[in-house]
């Protein structure tokens, strides 16, 4: 069976969902943060591989969005995991991502139509200003720990299911 760029959004996807539920779940309170650090890491080292199969069938979009989690995954490991740095070098790490998903969120509304995926890629952006906000002590961490639940089922899991079974995008 060859490697199919609907097939890799699948496993992107799918091994991204946790993490979100993980991480919003370490901000509410619940879990350790060296047990999400290795999660974190184990869940970029995935999808790192998966950045490198987007490249190889000649997917560089699919590649870029994946990166970006990816470049998030890892940076994350090496906070929580690794314990090099504090929540304000994660904080720092997070600025450049969110950016990147305002942009793809906008190419994907303006320029593809596909107002879902924009609208998710935005909700990251939004999720990431608000973590950085809440390691810099200035938002309540429940708040991105709550959304970043929310996010894991109306952004990822949802869009999974409906690429597996080959249902229309909203």
């Amino acid at each position: 069976m060859p490697i199919t760029t609907t097939g890799l959004a699948v496993i992107a996807y799918y091994v991204a969902a946790p993490g979100f539920f993980v991480i919003g779940m370490l901000l509410l309170g619940y879990g350790e943060r060296r047990d999400v650090g290795i999660h974190a890491t184990l869940v970029g080292v995935f999808q790192f591989a998966t950045v490198v199969l987007a490249l190889l069938v000649g997917d560089a979009e699919l590649a870029l969005n994946i990166a970006v989690f990816n470049y998030i995954w890892l940076a994350a490991g090496l906070v929580f995991w690794f314990g090099e740095g504090t929540d304000i070098t994660l904080a720092n790490h997070l600025i450049f991502p969110a950016m990147a998903f305002f942009i793809l969120g906008a190419k994907y509304i303006v320029v593809d139509g596909t107002l879902y995926f924009g609208l998710s890629q935005w909700s990251y952006t939004v999720v990431l200003v608000m973590v950085t906000l809440a390691n810099y002590g200035r938002l309540n961490p429940r708040i991105p720990g709550w959304t970043l639940n929310v996010l894991a089922f109306v952004t990822v899991f949802f869009p999974t299911w409906m690429f597996l079974y080959n249902i229309p995008m909203p």
